[in-house]
């Protein structure tokens, strides 16, 4: 039973490593100036473009921190850490610069993911540390999902004539 938990658990921390990568991969880095101090490239017009870069990646990173916590939880069996990322991670999902792109696709990941955080408080109030961590396992893989998802849109999005309302181009 210990070392199936450790397997998944893991199993988990790998996916998160690549999801941050994945992240990285999603989210520019700030425009810097000639002496290498960061400056915020300039804003997009709201319409064509999601969220500020800065104000994405803070806000992915701040998902990505409260989801540290919750593999802590599990790593330790710690309930009430457990409860309380998730319950912080139900809580990024509610915040407005969680909508990046206007899809089905999006839609339905950020479903599953306030859902798998949902099922993650579940569980660690009913002290279920196998529940717990399947919940962290499917909100790990909804994140890797999306992001993947993300990259196309944003892919696709840079030809001429690509669509430029977050639609994915036909097949994509």
């Amino acid at each position: 039973m210990q070392s199936r938990l450790m397997i998944v658990l893991a199993a988990v921390a790998g996916m998160l490593a690549a999801a941050w990568f994945a992240a990285e991969r999603v989210l520019p880095p700030a425009a810097a100036d000639e002496e290498g101090k960061g400056k915020a490239a300039a804003p997009q017009p709201a319409e064509e473009s999601p969220p500020e870069p800065s104000t994405l990646e803070a806000f992915m990173r701040l998902k990505l921190s409260h989801a540290q916590d919750v593999l802590e939880g599990l790593a330790t069996e710690d309930y009430r850490r457990i409860a309380r990322g998730a319950q912080k991670l139900r809580a990024l999902a509610a915040d407005a610069s969680w909508n990046v792109f206007e899809t089905e696709e999006y839609a339905f990941y950020s479903r599953e993911f306030t859902d798998a955080a949902r099922q993650m408080s579940a569980s660690a109030r009913d002290r279920n540390i196998d529940g717990a961590a399947l919940a962290y396992v499917q909100l790990t893989l909804s994140c890797v999902h999306c992001h993947k998802h993300v990259r196309d849109v944003r892919t696709a999005r840079v030809g001429p004539g690509a669509p430029q309302d977050g639609r994915p181009v036909a097949g994509g």
